[in-house]
């Protein structure tokens, strides 16, 4: 299971696999920071900042 979180207004999506979570993040503009967790070892596996 894998957590999308929005880090700056912590809208989470959950998703059962990788492919779905890339899915759904190529469909989304990339105007928001975004952290895709792993559920399993709590560990950020992707994520999207503004520099």
């Amino acid at each position: 299971m894998l957590t999308l979180k929005d880090v700056n207004t912590n809208k989470t999506w959950k998703f059962e696999n990788k492919t779905d979570a890339s899915d759904f993040i190529s469909t989304m503009s990339f105007g928001f920071e975004w952290q895709l967790i792993d559920n399993n070892t709590n560990e950020v596996i992707a994520c999207h900042y503004f520099e």
